[in-house]
């Protein structure tokens, strides 16, 4: 009953929505009223664990439709006993900062929505190695700026992103992060860490090309206000669209 009620909800805003030009915001409420889903200490406490290929211990939240770690998070990361966190399916659209840990090495966060990861999201993931955000909505270099804040980033998996489609994209993350080994399922060679420096420079004297690209923004196609490379990225804007892409 409640699936039924969910979709005459959404069909009855989307033809609202495209019909009579309300504004966006409308369309959320409703959807977010039956679909959004917070992490909570409950779920940590049921979710399946096990050591995962690499000998990593893992705990899965996959497919649980999460739009927000909220307290959960914090609950998971104060035993600090995982190597591997597991999110990924879920609906999350901002990676926010987790709290520390020393022993976490993987985050999976592929098939959500993720549009920005937050500043200082992995600054206390002081062991940090790899990240997965393969097929998500991440169209910017900006976007990724939290990344910069592992130390010792060895893997890391943009597949499925609109910022793949970037000129020198693949040059561009080697030379944002040089630590790199494996970018995307192949290895960093060392001439491709070569190239980047030639054609980038250094982070202390990037070239022209460099901040052209670190300013540059794929666009998604849903309409010209998102076109600005300037656009100010909060989370009521970004939830907004995102969802309106999702439906």
């Amino acid at each position: 009953i409640r699936m039924h009620t969910l979709l005459c909800h959404i069909r009855f805003c989307t033809v609202y929505f495209f019909f009579s030009k309300v504004k966006a915001h409308l369309l959320i409420e409703y959807y977010n009223r039956f679909s959004s889903m917070k992490l909570t200490p409950l779920m940590v406490a049921d979710a399946p664990t096990f050591i995962n290929p690499v000998g990593e211990r893992t705990i899965s939240l996959r497919s649980l439709t999460l739009s927000d770690l909220d307290i959960g998070i914090s609950q998971l990361l104060d035993t600090d006993i995982f190597e591997c966190i597991d999110l990924t399916d879920n609906d999350l659209i901002i990676v926010p900062d987790f709290p520390a840990s020393h022993r976490l090495k993987t985050l999976l966060l592929a098939r959500n929505r993720i549009r920005v990861l937050s500043h200082n999201f992995a600054s206390e993931l002081y062991n940090l190695e790899t990240v997965s955000l393969i097929n998500n909505f991440i169209r910017s270099p900006k976007e990724l700026t939290g990344i910069t804040t592992i130390k010792n980033l060895k893997e890391l998996y943009l597949s499925g992103n609109p910022i793949t489609n970037l000129k020198h994209y693949r040059l561009w993350v080697i030379w944002k992060f040089p630590t790199l080994k494996i970018l995307d399922f192949e290895k960093v060679k060392k001439d491709e860490k070569e190239k980047a420096t030639k054609l980038f420079g250094t982070h202390e004297k990037p070239t022209e090309i460099a901040v052209k690209i670190s300013k540059s923004t794929v666009d998604l196609g849903l309409g010209s206000e998102i076109k600005d490379t300037k656009e100010k990225l909060d989370s009521d804007t970004i939830h907004i669209q995102s969802t309106v892409q999702r439906l």
